[in-house]
């Protein structure tokens, strides 16, 4: 890589961006490129699911994670919990000028990793830079598609008295473990995000 921290040239779809796409986030994110601004998956009879988030939190790097694992649990799990088998994501980034290329190695490797353990592949995505003072370091809007089988719901509607709620791990581990690192309590704390795709 050329320089240390993001440039708004990085942004611009040319050879700076095409670096960066190249020598680091491919790479971390352990995808290969398609050549075209779209992939084809196979649905395979099944009906198909997206879902769509947007990811920012401060810090960026927190016990147990940060924003890269964090949008991949979270865009997986969004898939999950609607029925669907995730079968493939994609991630958006919206990256501050003057943001450090090892922080960002760093997050694209996590939400590499966290696509990896779950066996879905990252298809694709897009790459902006904004201007320096007008981002928060790094901000992730990812898409996952997956597929459901035919016929069957999944969805609010559905609960009724009497159905069982499964915690799948503790409530409220990952909004105290971001707290406490955002905030300067005083306090010290063993608390790690919990933050896991299902």
């Amino acid at each position: 890589m050329q320089y240390e921290y993001i440039r708004l040239a990085y942004g611009n779809g040319g050879k700076l961006m095409r670096d960066l796409l190249e020598n680091l986030a491919f790479p971390a994110l352990g995808c290969r490129e398609s050549g075209t601004d779209g992939s084809a998956l196979k649905p395979d009879g099944r009906v198909p699911i997206m879902a769509s988030d947007g990811f920012t939190v401060q810090p960026l790097i927190f016990p147990g994670g940060n924003i890269g694992s964090l949008a991949g649990h979270g865009t997986l799990n969004d898939l999950a919990v609607s029925g669907a088998e995730p079968a493939a994501l994609t991630f958006n980034l919206i990256i501050e000028e003057g943001f450090a290329l090892s922080d960002l190695r760093t997050i694209l490797e996590s939400a590499g990793a966290t696509a990896r353990v779950a066996g879905v592949p990252i298809v694709g995505g897009d790459t902006k830079v904004v201007p320096r003072g007008q981002g928060s370091g790094i901000v992730i809007a990812s898409t996952g598609l997956g597929w459901r089988e035919a016929g069957s719901t999944l969805d609010i509607r559905s609960v009724q008295a009497g159905d069982a709620v499964l915690v799948s791990g503790p409530v409220g581990d990952h909004g105290a473990t971001v707290l406490m690192a955002r905030e300067e309590f005083g306090l010290s704390s063993d608390l790690i995000s919990d933050a896991e795709s299902i």
